[in-house]
């Protein structure tokens, strides 16, 4: 087994449960918003946010540092593990202290302050948890991090529905990702007790300090890539307020679950490009380059439908009729999903050949390009601002990723590529046109738009022989 081989197979669980929870998430999500309606889902997913950028602060690199530590010298792992231990409750009380002072100065009502708190809360049990999986990975046991958190989204996704039976109200429901994340934490330190001995909490300051000072790196990185994710729910709730937030969190959750299809890809494609071109020299190049040829030919055509029936979208979606307003947004924003798909490929090209600075050297760039932008933007055209500015930060960060890419010889693209992207294009705006003649309903559109693409991938023949043989492979035959 080659190590990319390797490295699916320690990541496949890991992927296993991120699915898992998208799935759970979508749904808990549209019934929270269900219940909750716009102005009241908006606060609370505007308070997520929020307390989820404040947890930063929380572990600043640490669970992230230890992995690499442990790793190294498994014999240190109860040192790490007595010390740190005390060192995040000291991070965590503090982060949730520092939380409440601003929340009172800034005058806001009692019971958001209550709702920001107890995410404070969810956030800091989430962070010690994070801590624990990163001896999982160090130790290469990551099938409990994937099952203690399919487990979690499952018990979410129970409670919420049964508070909303219940009618026992918002409270009720951030109480359950509070208990959710309790089963998780508890979950996996059950597990760690059989990698670990008995674990002696120490107060070993010199230690603390040296281990901040070393994990600081890798809590720059962490806190760029969660502002990132972040910043426009969190500036659009300030800015334009509940209502706004709530329409684009219900349009950004459908986005969300069509993401989930890029794990999906990795998973499947994955390993099989790494049997079919493990003896080729620039392994990593060729995949790179099959999985932007193949996520083109996946996404475009999903962002085209959606565009064209936004409202169709929504309809079968399980959201009443207070988030229809939702299909203005998802109009616009699916495209950031095309930029999801690319930039999550090219971060695994830059990570796997060690430039993860050059990956964090690029989300700070977006991170200030996102929030600048936001603030021109969310002023005058709200949700709609928002969702442009989230589609040209997914355009810078492609445009510098492969910048780097190409300046560090990673890859280059080639005319090949360029020529079967010309295809695709071509292929797509095909599509464009049938679906604004036709002008039928959804469900007899996505067989004719499915049938005219394909026909045209095929005509255009944008599948090379290799391609082929993938496909084969995928299709067990």
């Amino acid at each position: 087994m080659n190590s990319i081989q390797k490295l699916f197979k320690n990541t496949s669980w890991l992927i296993l449960g991120i699915l898992i929870t998208n799935i759970c998430a979508f749904f808990w999500t549209m019934t929270t918003l269900n219940y909750l309606g716009v102005s009241e889902s908006g606060m609370m997913k505007g308070a997520i946010s929020s307390m989820t950028m404040a947890a930063i602060f929380m572990d600043v690199g640490v669970s992230t540092y230890i992995v690499r530590e442990v790793s190294k010298q498994k014999d240190l792992t109860n040192k790490y593990l007595g010390n740190i231990i005390p060192l995040k409750i000291v991070l965590s009380t503090t982060v949730l202290v520092v939380s409440f002072i601003i929340l009172k100065l800034t005058n806001c009502q009692d019971s958001t302050t209550t709702i920001y708190l107890l995410f404070g809360i969810q956030n800091a049990t989430a962070s010690m948890t994070a801590l624990f999986n990163g001896i999982f990975q160090a130790y290469e046991k990551t099938q409990h991090q994937s099952i203690g958190t399919t487990l979690s989204s499952i018990f979410q996704l129970l409670f919420i529905v049964a508070v909303v039976e219940l009618d026992y109200g918002l409270i009720a429901i951030v109480m359950a990702y509070i208990f959710s994340s309790i089963i998780n934490l508890g979950y996996i330190i059950r597990q760690v007790k059989k990698i670990v001995d008995h674990v002696k909490i120490e107060f070993d300051y010199k230690f603390w300090v040296r281990t901040l000072k070393n994990a600081y790196p890798f809590g720059v990185t962490n806190s760029f890539a969660t502002i990132y994710a972040t910043v426009d729910i969190i500036m659009l709730s300030q800015l334009s307020g509940n209502f706004y937030t709530g329409i684009y969190s219900a349009a950004y959750n459908v986005i969300t679950l069509f993401a989930t299809l890029y794990y999906a890809y990795v998973w499947v494609t994955f390993p099989l490009m790494s049997r079919l071109y493990h003896n080729s020299s620039d392994f990593l190049g060729v995949s790179y380059e099959k999985s932007i040829k193949y996520l083109l030919i996946l996404t475009i055509p999903i962002c085209i439908g959606i565009s064209f029936y936004s409202q169709d979208v929504l309809r079968i979606m399980p959201l009443n009729n207070d988030f229809f307003e939702a299909s203005k947004v998802l109009r616009v924003l699916i495209w950031s999903l095309l930029f999801t798909f690319l930039n999550g490929v090219a971060i695994q090209l830059l990570n796997s050949t060690k430039y993860e600075l050059s990956v964090t050297k690029i989300s700070v760039i977006s991170c200030i390009f996102i929030t600048t932008i936001n603030i021109v933007l969310i002023p005058k055209y709200n949700y709609i601002g928002a969702s442009v500015s989230l589609i040209l930060s997914g355009l810078l960060q492609f445009i510098l990723m492969n910048y780097t890419i190409s300046k560090e010889g990673l890859y280059r693209i080639n005319k090949h590529l360029i020529i079967d992207i010309i295809k695709i294009i071509i292929s797509s705006a095909i599509l464009v046109v049938i679906l604004s003649l036709i002008k039928v309903s959804l469900w007899i559109a996505i067989p004719i738009g499915m049938a005219v693409y394909l026909i045209a991938i095929i005509i255009m023949k944008t599948l090379d022989k290799q391609d082929v043989i993938i496909v084969k492979e995928l299709l067990g035959k």
